[in-house]
């Protein structure tokens, strides 16, 4: 389970940076939206909170 939420977020932070890199190159003057970069940096910190649970499942979980 671990190396599927690290790949959901390495996938997206790939994806997102591509298309920073990418669009101002192809399309002249294109800014994007801020709120893409609060949603991406939330599904990556979401899948990071989510892998290291998975690989430390008894990190912080003691009652």
């Amino acid at each position: 389970m671990a190396r599927l939420f690290a790949a959901v977020a390495i996938i997206v932070l790939l994806g997102w940076t591509v298309g920073v890199v990418l669009a101002p190159i192809f399309s002249e003057g294109y800014r994007p939206a801020p709120e893409i970069n609060i949603v991406v940096m939330a599904i990556v910190g979401i899948f990071g909170t989510l892998y290291n649970k998975a690989k430390n499942p008894k990190d912080g979980d003691e009652e």
